[in-house]
Order: structure tokens, then C-alpha cells, then sequence
């Protein structure tokens, strides 16, 4: 299994996060890849 995640601070008050998960194990394989942009306000 493989896995990470970045965060970029955009400003003071907004962050923009990018996460991967995957697995790849004989004829089994699966990915996933989320996005989240958080804004404080």
C-alpha cells in the first residue's frame, strides 16, 4: 500500500490539500485520489 498527501498554504486563510492512496497487490489494484480546499474566514 502507498500513500501521501500535500498541503500548499494558498494565504493566510486558505489551504489546498491533495491526498493518493493505492494498492497493488497480484490482479487486484486501486487507487484514490481526494481534494479539499479549506478557507477560514
Amino acid at each position: 500500500m502507498l500513500g501521501g498527501t500535500l498541503e500548499y498554504a494558498m494565504g493566510p486563510n486558505s489551504k489546498l490539500s491533495v491526498s493518493y492512496a493505492g494498492e497493488i497487490a497480484g490482479d487486484v489494484q486501486q487507487n484514490a485520489v481526494k481534494g479539499v480546499l479549506s478557507l477560514i474566514y
